[in-house]
């Protein structure tokens, strides 16, 4: 209706553009309106944001930038992440990384800034220099790096941080136990005998434990051939045995066995409780044990 009335609005060609780009996957369409609107108005900063977002879905990543680039000189604190974002979608991951920073410099608290550089540090492979490998149309597939101790750190930290962050809170009944009995016994005037931070501590030091395991098996299937780009196992028997595996386990008395103690706290440290700091310690890992 608003080109009917007057076919000069540029503002009117650049959501057009915009809807036969995002809606209608009109590609030339989209870029012909855009062009239309960037002759009425090479200065609309907008335009060419959106313009550089549409070329570089396309796989157009050069003149992507440089549309990007000149909407930033227009406008940059506006579109001041944008350039990132498409230095991100060609791979261009350490040059991102520049950009996002010094975008977040001139505006400390743009949340869009902020995802922008966290993306910048994902893909770039948290600094282990992880490579890439064009699958064409503008695709990029991130390739696993080659095993050094940088990395193995890495890893591990992920496995770590994974099995934590899913296994503390299932701790959390008989952590909240402990505590509450060795508050109960200082209140009375006797000798603690729970202690809370060794036990959690024997509970983190067995998932620890895991996570360098996990992290040598880890290396160890990579280097046999037998994970995949993405890290999972390249083999669907293999995984497909896995899973009937852990699918089978769930039957088993040793797992009817671990729901038990996890249930009943109490009857936990009423069995395997032991006094002091070391003791709390081992009664931390033993639990553990059931939970696996």
């Amino acid at each position: 209706m608003a080109l009917q009335l007057d076919g000069a609005l540029a503002e009117a060609h650049c959501v057009l553009a915009h809807l036969k780009f995002v809606s209608e996957y009109d590609w030339t369409g989209a870029e012909r309106e855009f062009r239309t609107a960037l002759e009425l108005s090479p200065n609309s900063a907008d335009t060419l944001d959106l313009y550089g977002r549409m070329l570089t879905a396309l796989g157009r990543h050069d003149e992507a930038l440089a549309a990007v680039r000149r909407a930033a000189e227009l406008d940059p604190l506006a579109h001041r992440s944008d350039e990132a974002t498409i230095l991100l979608r060609a791979g261009r991951y350490d040059e991102a990384l520049r950009v996002a920073a010094r975008a977040l410099a001139l505006s400390p608290d743009y949340d869009r800034g902020h995802a922008t550089l966290a993306w910048a540090y994902l893909l770039a492979g948290a600094g282990v220099g992880m490579e890439t490998m064009d699958m064409g149309g503008g695709r990029m597939m991130a390739m696993a790096p080659e095993w050094t101790l940088a990395y193995g750190l890495v890893v591990f930290l992920m496995w770590a941080v994974m099995m934590v962050a899913m296994m503390l809170p299932s701790a959390a009944p008989v952590t909240l136990l402990v505590a509450a009995i060795a508050r109960k016994r200082r209140e009375a005037g006797g000798t603690p005998g729970m202690r809370t931070a060794p036990f959690v501590l024997g509970y983190l030091g067995v998932w620890f434990a895991f996570a360098t395991a996990a992290t040598l098996l880890q290396w160890r299937l990579d280097a046999a051939g037998l994970l995949s780009e993405t890290m999972a196992l390249a083999s669907m028997v293999i995984a497909g045995g896995v899973l009937v595996l852990a699918g089978i386990y769930q039957w088993t008395p040793l797992k009817q066995a671990c729901l038990r103690h996890c249930r009943s706290p109490l009857q936990f440290l009423m069995q395997h409780w032991r006094d002091g700091a070391l003791g709390a310690l081992a009664s931390g890992a033993h639990n553990l044990e059931y939970r696996f």
